[in-house]
Order: C-alpha cells, then sequence, then structure tokens
C-alpha cells in the first residue's frame, strides 16, 4: 500500500506529457517513390534561407531570397536570379539533378508556427538531359 501514492503520481506524470513536435517531417514523392525525412539543414543567412535535405542521393533544396522563412505567399520556382517572389528548387533523385521549368509555383504556410511549404505535382527536368524528367510533389518543413 505503501507504493500505491508513487504509482498514481508516476501515471499522472506519464499521462501530462505531450509528444514534441519540435521535428517536423518532409515528406515528398518523386514519381513512384516516397521520401520521408527529418533530417534537414537550414541555413539563415542576411539575404536568403535555405532548407535542405541531408541526403546526397535522395533530396531537395530550397532557396528562399529572403532574410525570413516565409509563412504565407506563393513563389514561382526559378533559380535564375535573387528575386524575393521567387524561390530555387530543385530536387535530386537518384543522384541526378532535377530543376523546374519556370511555370511552377511552391505555396507557403504555417503549421502551430512552423514554415511549411506545398509543391503540388509538378514536372522536374535534368538540365544535361531534356528527355529526363520527373514528376514531383510534396511537403517540405522547416524542422
Amino acid at each position: 500500500m505503501k507504493y500505491f501514492p508513487i504509482g498514481i503520481f508516476s501515471l499522472l506524470m506519464f499521462l501530462s506529457c505531450k509528444k514534441s513536435h519540435d521535428h517536423q517531417y518532409s515528406k515528398w514523392y518523386v514519381n513512384n517513390d516516397s521520401f520521408f525525412s527529418n533530417n534537414i539543414n537550414v541555413f539563415e543567412g542576411k539575404a536568403t534561407h535555405e532548407i535542405v535535405g541531408d541526403d546526397y542521393t535522395n533530396r531537395f533544396w530550397l532557396i528562399f531570397n529572403l532574410n525570413h522563412y516565409p509563412v504565407s505567399d506563393s513563389f514561382l520556382i526559378n533559380c535564375d536570379q535573387q528575386n524575393p517572389k521567387w524561390v530555387c528548387l530543385t530536387i535530386t533523385y537518384n543522384g541526378i539533378g532535377y530543376v523546374s521549368p519556370k511555370n511552377a509555383f511552391l505555396f507557403a504556410t504555417s503549421v502551430s508556427g512552423n514554415p511549411l511549404y506545398k509543391l503540388p505535382a509538378t514536372w522536374f527536368y535534368n538540365e544535361k538531359n531534356a528527355s529526363d524528367s520527373v514528376l514531383v510533389k510534396g511537403f517540405f518543413n522547416k524542422p
């Protein structure tokens, strides 16, 4: 009976714990393959903010030409210049880099204060081989 209060206290402590959502996952699809990761690098500069997947074989690379991570608006996917209304998004799939044809948009929003970027199904092409393209969609989170 003397252990009963300790058991009740332990149960109350366990029930009061909340899961931590500090590590937001990014999930994206390339053709029929899906990728799910929170192993993401973040670079915050004075003129650009970047979110980069850590896997060199299959990853994404987002570069905003802003001094912050946006949480609203849409951004033209274009890596040609540092325009604040554009975002540079590249995809590496099976070790090959792909870029967007400059007519697609990435949509910024936030969930619980964390930036979230949505990419609808968009064709990306291999700059070195114009006949090589991949269909990409997904959600990219700042961890």
